[in-house]
């Protein structure tokens, strides 16, 4: 899509990027008094993508895995959960969430819920999705530690 596409469709454009283009929009509820124009906000102007849930995904894997982890959902990702998700990627794994996220989710894992062929395989996964050298290393420490 480009800049031009964009302004044609009333959708802002934010940045090019290497596959492809950041755009941003508002999709507004739908009400029956709108105005014509503001009818046209509340349709997504893309179809989405299909997510699965880590317990649905259990037992499948798939060729590219993205999980997204909110920060307001930290403390509910467990050692089983997260081993279940990273290791549902055949080919590629990306993990959203910021440092300070992943900094609890980690010191989270204990040492009842955890062993040690699965820390192997959650060090390898995030190691392989190059992870900063800082979150590695404290990624790294914590699982010693368990």
């Amino acid at each position: 899509m480009t800049e031009s596409d964009c302004n044609n469709d009333h959708i802002e454009f934010v940045d090019a990027i290497e596959d492809g283009t950041r755009i941003k929009f508002d999709v507004l509820a739908f009400e029956e008094e709108m105005s014509e124009e503001d009818r046209e906000k509340t349709i997504v102007p893309f179809q989405l993508a299909y997510a699965v849930s880590i317990h649905k995904a259990q037992g499948l894997e798939y060729k590219s895995v993205k999980v997204i982890i909110p920060s307001s959902n930290a403390e509910k990702i467990t050692h089983g959960i997260f081993y279940t998700a990273i290791t549902r990627a055949k080919e590629q794994l990306k993990i959203y969430w910021s440092s300070e996220t992943m900094q609890k989710v980690v010191a989270g894992f204990s040492e009842e819920n955890s062993r040690q062929k699965s820390l192997a395989i959650i060090k390898e996964k995030l190691y392989q999705d190059e992870i900063s050298d800082k979150n590695y290393s404290y990624l790294t420490d914590c699982c010693r530690k368990i």
